[in-house]
Formats: structure tokens, sequence, C-alpha cells
């Protein structure tokens, strides 16, 4: 489909053209990629100098992940809004959605276990999985990222409240 726009307006004689919401949803998901790097390096960073500057690498570190946190929300929304059919699921992705995001800020409290490590990177990386995962009749595979985005998060809330 976006070739079409690589060939100097081929699309437009072909008759293909993007929807805005679709455009509008890979700006987004483009804006969250950048956003998710932003957040991973700033986190697994070690910042030279005293304690203000661990203290600004934490706060920069935070308010990129949360930046990227409303970005995946915009980007359910958005999935949401295109195909409404498939409400369940985009229902349990939000209201999972908040519940990982306080999970994954309570992970950076723990940086020498190495599942809380590992699940900072990683719950991001699902949802992102889980808007691309196609939407036909068997949604095993919607359910299945569903599920471990919800085993994930009560590990580490149980953990942070333990």
């Amino acid at each position: 489909m976006l070739t079409g726009l690589l060939h100097h307006g081929s699309a437009m004689r072909t008759g293909v053209k993007l929807k805005p919401l679709i455009v509008f949803e890979l700006l987004v998901g483009l804006a969250a990629s950048i956003l998710f790097l932003l957040a991973m390096s700033l986190n697994f960073a070690n910042p030279g100098g005293g304690g203000e500057s661990r203290i600004a690498n934490a706060y920069e570190s935070l308010a990129a992940l949360g930046w990227l946190w409303m970005a995946l929300f915009v980007l359910l929304v958005v999935d949401a809004a295109r195909l409404p059919r498939h409400w369940p699921a985009s229902a349990t992705a939000m209201v999972l959605l908040p519940v990982a995001a306080v999970a994954t800020l309570f992970a950076t409290d723990y940086p020498h276990d190495l599942v809380c490590i590992f699940s900072f990177p990683a719950m991001p990386m699902l949802f992102g999985a889980l808007a691309l995962l196609p939407r036909g009749r068997p949604a095993v595979g919607r359910t299945s990222v569903l599920v471990a985005i919800a085993a994930l998060s009560a590990f580490l809330i149980i953990k942070f409240l333990s």
C-alpha cells in the first residue's frame, strides 16, 4: 500500500489512497517507537557525575516512559475506532494499559532483578505486538498477548507490594 507512494504519484493512478486515520496511526506509531528507544536508552544509561545527574536522568526516563504509554493508549483508541467490531479485545487492552504502565513503573524500583529488567522493554513491546497481530476470527494470538500482559503486570505489582 505504501509502495505506491514511493513511485511519484502512482498511488493516484491506481486508486490506492491512505485513509487519514491510518496515516495518523502510522505517525503515532513512529512517535511511540522513538519514545521507546529514548526511554530504553535513558533507563539503561549510567550517567556520570554526582547525585543530581542521576536524579535528572531518572526524571527524564520516567517522562519518556509516561509519554510512551500515552502514545500507546492513543494507538489503542485509534485501533478501536478503526475496527469497532473487535471491541472486547480493545476494551481489555485499554483496561490493561494503565495497569501495565504502573507495573512498569514499579519495575524500575528493582534494577538488579532480571524479570524487572526484561519487563521494562517487554511490556511496551507486547502492546506493540498486540497492535500488529491480525484480527481474524481465531483470536488466539491477541488473547495470548493480553494474558501475558496481565500475568507480567500482576507479577510486578505483587513483587512491589510484598
